[in-house]
């Protein structure tokens, strides 16, 4: 897998967004781990990485997938070592139809899957989190707002 620059994604995935309408979102996979409670008043921070893919076809729709993956960390307040808490894996997939003459190129697609896309399916991520971390007893975790500027490790698919 190979980093992508987020402020190039924008750019390049413009020309997509200027030409597309969303359809519908939904969860496509899920999976949570819970490997230990963390101690009593430690505080836990998250580490996001996200994975852009594109499906396309021959009709003038196409599906931005988001592949979210979370690991929970203690932030060693109480203790000298950094502890795994729990992992969490969400796939949502967004459906578009595109509007207008002319075809897209596939980084194009996929560099507005990692933008555009991230700000319609992070919110679902975001609560989906919440609920599970609520669900496994853990105190209920707020993933930060995103922003286009988060320096997320954002990886394309190769």
């Amino acid at each position: 897998m190979s980093t992508v620059d987020l402020p190039d994604h924008r750019q390049l995935g413009s020309r997509v967004a200027g030409s597309t309408e969303l359809l519908d979102i939904r969860l496509f996979a899920s999976e949570c781990n819970l490997y230990e409670f963390p101690p009593e008043g430690e505080t836990l921070r998250t580490v996001v990485t996200v994975t852009p893919t594109v499906q396309t076809d021959e009709t003038r729709t196409f599906v931005a997938n988001l592949t979210f993956s979370i690991e929970v960390k203690t932030n060693t307040e109480l203790s000298d070592q950094v502890m795994e808490v729990a992992a969490f894996k969400c796939s949502y997939g967004a459906l578009y139809a595109t509007e207008g003459e002319g075809e897209f190129e596939h980084d194009e697609l996929e560099a507005f899957t990692a933008s555009v896309g991230a700000l319609a399916m992070y919110p679902y991520a975001r609560q989906f989190v919440h609920a599970q971390s609520t669900a496994m007893g853990l105190a209920p975790l707020v993933m930060p707002i995103h922003r286009l500027s988060t320096p997320w490790q954002t990886h394309r698919a190769d």
